[in-house]
């Protein structure tokens, strides 16, 4: 009963904060971000490539004069954001609507949502896509797990990176609960990576640093949920855990080959799901209190490192 009271009512809080935060952020309360005013403030756009026109075109929206894309991404980053929390609270089997509210609420305004809304919103769509994803990743489905890549590939490039780490992990995940066969992958995946890489793309001599430098803190994320996840691997197979596993192991390849701004990114795209994913590995009278006090430190990161100073 408590399951469904969650799993029901909590879509209505759910919806509910998506739209009055897609109004907030549209109506430009909390101010626009330097890419807005750069490009997305443009009507029905049609840039890029096939990687990332579903994403202007989304972005761009407008109606007449009304620009209706920035309610449209705010909203799908919202219910995204919160459907991800939601399926995490239930397999965990927190249901308390009040904590999944304070933590919803609380997550939405942190860095990797509001930065999104206005600012990298591409890179927000296919992030929104991502969530779903993974949702169906924890659900163990993998048709719709596959059309929701299929379609979060066509907001931004970063998923020509994501979705092969997500597949694979999937199909490894279900062929073997060896954590020394996922650690011997992990590091063959490692050395690819490095190889592979500095071929496909290209290293700026100078790759910008996005307003702080995150790249130190990404690393010990990244390294941290390795251990954590090879001394609890029990843990490491339920949810979405193996795909966070796999993806600390490739994406520190960008750290150590200097793309900086692109290790960010991905960095950024992530860290809601990492947090959730460390959740997982805590006991339940841990973990609401875990995710909530996390979500609330990022949220104090938001603005003392000038995030939404920088909105206008």
């Amino acid at each position: 009963m408590r399951f469904d009271a969650l799993k029901y009512n909590s879509n209505y809080i759910l919806t509910s904060v998506a739209i009055i935060y897609a109004f907030i952020v549209g109506a430009g309360y909390y101010g626009f971000g330097p890419d807005y005013y750069a490009s997305y403030h443009y009507k029905n756009i049609s840039w890029g490539t096939w990687k990332d026109l579903l994403g202007w075109k989304i972005a761009t929206l407008s109606i007449s004069d009304f620009h209706l894309g920035v309610y449209v991404t705010s909203f799908i980053l919202a219910i995204s954001s919160g459907f991800l929390i939601k399926d995490h609270l239930m397999a965990k089997r927190i249901f308390s609507k009040p904590l999944f509210f304070l933590i919803f609420v609380t997550a939405i305004h942190t860095w990797p949502v509001i930065m999104s809304t206005s600012n990298v919103m591409r890179q927000g769509l296919a992030m929104s896509v991502l969530f779903i994803s993974l949702v169906f990743f924890a659900r163990r489905n993998l048709g719709h797990l596959i059309l929701s890549l299929i379609l979060a590939s066509f907001m931004h490039k970063s998923m020509l990176i994501i979705t092969p780490i997500i597949l694979t992990s999937y199909f490894f995940g279900n062929f073997s609960r060896n954590i020394w066969f996922h650690l011997l992958m992990g590091f063959i995946f490692f050395a690819l990576a490095l190889a592979i890489l500095p071929k496909l793309l290209v290293i700026e001599n100078h790759s910008r640093i996005i307003g702080g430098d995150f790249r130190l803190p990404f690393l010990i994320i990244s390294l941290g949920f390795i251990i954590l996840g090879t001394l609890k691997s029990r843990t490491l197979f339920k949810s979405y855990n193996i795909f966070i596993f796999y993806f600390s192991f490739i994406s520190t390849v960008f750290y150590f080959i200097g793309l900086n701004w692109q290790y960010e990114r991905i960095g950024m795209i992530m860290l809601i799901p990492y947090i959730l994913s460390f959740g997982s590995f805590l006991r339940i009278n841990s973990d609401g209190i875990y995710l909530f006090s996390t979500f609330i430190s990022l949220l104090a990161l938001t603005f003392s490192a000038g995030m939404y100073a920088s909105l206008k």
